[in-house]
């Protein structure tokens, strides 16, 4: 797709997309908040501002770009360093109608993923990092989302040693994660993932059977 602002199917191929990608649980989850998009007849928009910033707009069909949007944003900060932002809480769309809490922060960030696989010319640097890529924020004000997502303090903030950074001492993210960590979070269930993976490890070891104690035959 070229730059400028795209209406968006979200529709049938969407939804055969969705089921490749996500669990049962997280399926679910969506499904559901699809099913509220449809019932409200609201619409999702792809704009494109450059090659390397792109965002996801969900409004009603009559109030975008006039305060009454949601929207998620992906862009290069720099070379190999992507970072994104959310604007939903309260973001009255379509009237009073109030999206909060409804499970659209991860369902933009589907459709965000969506686009990225389907419709959009990927950047060099993304296409070659691929699950690799480096994803953060510069300034956390969520109050605790990023890190419910999976987000770790970044490797070179003020908190950790930056003094090794190739590009200066604030070329680092406040928080950061990759492209397979995001990828999780919106698709599959991590904490039965993560439940799974402690049981594995916290498994007794199995026993060896006992050795049977010889005998003495009778005479």
């Amino acid at each position: 797709m070229e730059p400028g602002t795209h209406l968006l199917d979200i529709g049938d191929h969407f939804i055969e997309w969705l089921k490749v990608k996500a669990d049962k649980n997280k399926l679910t989850k969506l499904m559901n908040t699809l099913d509220h998009f449809r019932e409200n007849d609201l619409i999702a928009r792809l704009y494109i501002k450059n090659p390397s910033s792109f965002s996801i707009v969900i409004s009603g069909p009559t109030d975008y770009f006039w305060g009454g949007d949601i929207s998620f944003d992906f862009y290069r900060l720099r070379e190999s360093q992507w970072r994104f932002g959310i604007g939903i809480e309260d973001q009255p769309v379509k009237g009073d109608l109030d999206l909060s809490h409804l499970g659209y922060a991860r369902f933009m960030m589907a459709i965000m993923i969506y686009c990225l696989e389907e419709h959009i010319k990927l950047p060099t640097d993304m296409k070659v990092a691929e699950d690799d890529l480096t994803i953060g924020i510069c300034a956390d004000s969520s109050g605790g989302f990023w890190e419910h997502m999976g987000m770790k303090p970044g490797r070179y903030t003020l908190d950790k040693d930056r003094t090794s950074a190739r590009k200066g001492p604030r070329c680092g993210f406040d928080k950061e994660f990759g492209m397979k960590d995001w990828k999780r979070w919106i698709f599959s269930d991590s904490k039965k993932r993560k439940a799974s993976l402690k049981y594995k490890k916290t498994k007794k070891p199995k026993k060896k059977p006992k050795k049977k104690k010889q005998t003495k035959g009778r005479k």
